[in-house]
């Protein structure tokens, strides 16, 4: 920042005087980078100078989750609960809230704005495509339009959402732009989450995989994958078959995956020989079991054709699915269908880590994290991942690598890889 150094602004509690009574974390104070030269931003003081929390006038409610702070000519702006706050104060101390109706919605979960991402692969938004996104809902939701700077206006067409979350993973933080070298990112906590992740470790919240958001030209929205560098943890190859897959009376369970082998693996699920018509295919794999239908964590996909050839889907992940029970078709039937064109294939990636799934369709246009569903403790060595179908004659491409950690020590290196 032009006065000395990074900031950011923080929630900030209602203990401070002149807090918002009773509401928690709802005021805003400013903290600074302790050492300009420290490019790792490791340390941040509270600004301990007048107008900390900050000053905010035109504050007719309360204020958390603010953006990151961007530059639009001589001011800066910042969004916070779909209202924007704009100063001169190159201070940062004092802010006027200029705009209550800002196109993100009033949410508690947060509010972030983030430059529409690029492709997979790194290619820039075609040009035409929305340029900016504003969070609508709990840090996986958002509203994508266009920004203009002239007139510090955001327009939403009132549709384009995309939702990067279906599962049981909340609280999530996102973050994009120039300040992360131009790549979106999001990371979640799995708050359903039952019993001990492993051995010493009796927390009851789980992170998602980290992802990465893109913009996909195809559908003319957000896609959400593992970040691509997660490749690099595998360890080697666990399982790689074609199977015509069997009923659920007899699924077929994968070999090598059973004895906690794939505990904690990646595998990527490639299903194909689909009925175009009537009665609808519905595809099911389950992971971290004990090789039984019911056993883990699962996914259930139905493959619904349309006229001309294209086709949807129907997903839900949870529990290991037991098929046609009213439950599990229900949560189809809730579900927001994706689209799959003229697509032949559908494919499923899924990350396991001993309580936790993250499930990834079609390239990520649907994404999802499922937690340990049970009261205790997965045992040790059900790992196995199972597969079957509704249909005949529908074929699944399994390859299962096992996964190594992705901790790195020391943490702060010059060149950070995986």
């Amino acid at each position: 920042m032009e006065d000395g150094g990074p900031i950011f602004l923080y929630d900030a509690p209602d203990k401070i005087p002149h807090g918002w009574p009773g509401c928690g974390e709802c005021i805003l104070s400013i903290a600074r980078l302790n050492d300009t030269s420290d490019k790792y931003l490791k340390t941040f003081t509270r600004d301990e100078q007048g107008g900390n929390p900050v000053q905010i006038l035109n504050q007719t409610k309360p204020v958390d989750f603010p953006s990151t702070i961007w530059k639009n000519g001589d001011h800066w702006n910042f969004i916070g609960q779909g209202s924007r706050f704009t100063t001169k104060d190159k201070s940062f101390r004092s802010w006027t809230r200029v705009d209550d109706a800002f196109p993100g919605g009033h949410e508690n979960g947060g509010q972030w704005w983030i430059p529409v991402p690029n492709q997979v692969g790194g290619a820039p938004p075609p040009a035409g495509s929305p340029n900016y996104m504003v969070n609508c809902g709990g840090g996986t939701t958002y509203r994508i339009g266009n920004y203009f700077p002239e007139n510090e206006s955001f327009v939403w067409d009132g549709t384009s959402v995309a939702n990067l979350e279906h599962g049981q993973a909340g609280w999530w933080g996102a973050q994009g732009g120039a300040a992360n070298n131009n790549r979106m990112m999001l990371i979640g906590w799995v708050s359903d989450f039952h019993g001990d992740a492993g051995p010493g470790i009796n927390f009851l919240t789980r992170l998602t995989i980290l992802r990465e958001a893109n913009w996909d030209v195809k559908t003319q929205s957000l896609v959400s994958n593992p970040v691509p560098e997660l490749l690099g943890l595998r360890s080697g190859s666990l399982a790689s078959e074609k199977v015509t897959l069997p009923t659920a009376a007899t699924p077929h369970v994968v070999a090598q995956t059973g004895g906690g082998a794939a505990a904690s693996s990646d595998t990527v699920l490639t299903f194909s020989g689909f009925s175009t018509s009537a009665p609808l295919t519905t595809v099911y794999a389950c992971v971290l079991g004990n090789g039984t239908v019911g056993s883990g964590v699962g996914i259930q996909v139905q493959v619904v054709p349309g006229p001309n050839g294209t086709h949807t889907a129907n997903i839900a992940a949870g529990a290991c699915p037991v098929p046609h029970t009213a439950a599990a078709l229900e949560a189809l039937s809730a579900a927001q269908p994706i689209q799959l064109f003229d697509e032949a294939e559908v494919t499923v990636r899924v990350l396991a880590d001993r309580s936790v799934a993250d499930w990834f369709v079609q390239g990520g246009r649907w994404a999802a994290t499922s937690a340990w569903p049970g009261s205790t403790p997965r045992q040790p060595a059900d790992s196995s991942i199972i597969v079957w179908s509704s249909a005949p004659r529908v074929t699944a491409q399994v390859d299962v690598y096992g996964m190594g950690c992705g901790w790195l020590n020391p943490a702060y290196t010059e060149n950070p890889t995986l």
